[in-house]
């Protein structure tokens, strides 16, 4: 379906891909709502989805590969929008991507997504909002009105025919990646930056600190967007399709284990165990197996754990220590004892606010990252 200016030509074409969320949702009383509620064509026509961004006609094609409130998504979600996302990329009458999403895993699926798309040829920005489009004072309508703006003006740089004095992009924008990340409260995020802050305001998602890729939306319609962090892939998954990655995650285990007090020795060899409680028969099951460790402080393993994580890399399990603290570097050390021997001597694979080691067995670290981050990039670093 689309939505075209009449008077004048077609100058951009725009994919909306709808996927649920609260910007999807109509209230249902003074206090409630009903996420999910509109999809697809009713949704575009609920946010006026706009046909011309001053002089510039466009028209849209809509696209909605599922409706859920996005505290219920699944891999099954993650893998279908990356799919068609990966088909929207390549489809060349499409200058652009806009996708509405729900906040509360707003930051996973886009730090998935930042991780395993293939190279980007348009720019794709995704939006939401924290108040439903019929809510007085909704923050729906200008996300998107936002969205739409920087979108239409990033396509322009992407499609340099629309200027047929300068049929070839500017060496500054040709060296530039398409945009790609989150608009939302008038600012945008890189996607790989993305992190809610807030559940109670419409900034949810405003850094307290300011980076090189959380601009204002006037600033990065007028350019300054461009020389963000190029975009780049970490994992180069197979060509499959989301079935097939559904299908191929039935070999792969990811447990989390969470340091507390309570823990007892022997919780965590349980918790790679499977069907009859036996690591062998896990072994068979799972082809591929992460425990990620949750350690307090700067992921401070407990003593009493070691003996049984060294049993545990001895059989074949993948031990990554995870810390969000990103003011200091975990380092292979602090105050493990014994692990350091079965660390990967490959190097560290970094961004501006994560980092993880990229081996493929042993003893690794994952720094400045959320649990479910950490579980994305295992889950692709297996798929791979």
């Amino acid at each position: 379906m689309s939505r075209k200016s009449k008077s004048v030509p077609v100058d951009i074409k725009l994919a909306l891909v709808t996927t649920g969320g609260t910007i999807a949702g109509l209230k249902t009383d003074k206090s409630h709502y009903q996420s999910a509620a509109l999809n697809g064509q009713a949704l575009a026509d609920q946010l006026g989805l706009s046909v011309n961004v001053g002089d510039t006609p466009i028209e849209w094609s809509v696209y909605s590969p599922y409706a859920i409130g996005s505290q219920n998504l699944t891999w099954t979600e993650m893998f279908t929008l990356r799919e068609l996302l990966i088909q929207l990329n390549a489809d060349p009458s499409i200058h652009g991507i806009l996708v509405t999403h729900g906040t509360d895993t707003m930051e996973d699926m886009l730090f998935f997504l930042s991780i395993s798309l293939p190279a980007l040829l348009k720019p794709i920005v995704f939006t939401g909002s924290m108040l439903t489009s019929d809510s007085p004072d909704s923050d729906a309508q200008s996300n998107v009105a936002d969205s739409v703006r920087l979108l239409a003006s990033s396509a322009k740089s992407y499609r340099p025919s629309l200027d047929s004095t300068n049929p070839i992009p500017s060496k500054r924008l040709a060296a530039s990646p398409p945009l790609f990340g989150l608009v939302m409260n008038g600012k945008f995020t890189s996607a790989s930056l993305v992190h809610k802050v807030n559940t109670s305001g419409v900034d949810a998602f405003d850094l307290p600190v300011s980076k090189p890729t959380e601009l204002v939306i006037l600033h990065a319609i007028e350019g300054r967007a461009f020389d963000s962090e190029p975009f780049r892939s970490t994992f180069v998954l197979p060509d499959w399709s989301a079935e097939q990655f559904i299908q191929a995650l039935e070999s792969v285990l990811i447990e989390v284990a969470y340091c507390t007090p309570h823990l007892r020795t022997g919780s965590l060899k349980s918790r790679m165990a499977s069907g009859d409680g036996s690591l062998a028969h896990a072994t068979n099951t799972h082809s591929k197996r992460t425990l990620v460790v949750a350690a307090p402080g700067n992921g401070n393993i407990p003593s009493r754990f070691i003996p049984e994580l060294e049993e545990l890399m001895s059989q074949g399990v993948r031990v990554v220590r995870a810390s969000r603290i990103t003011q200091s570097a975990l380092g292979q050390g602090g105050e493990l004892t014994g692990l350091e021997a079965w660390s990967h001597s490959g190097a560290m694979k970094s961004t501006s606010m994560s980092s993880i080691s990229m081996g493929f067995s042993g003893y690794h670290e994952a720094q400045g990252l959320s649990l479910n981050q950490v579980i994305v990039m295992e889950t692709c670093r297996m798929l791979k």
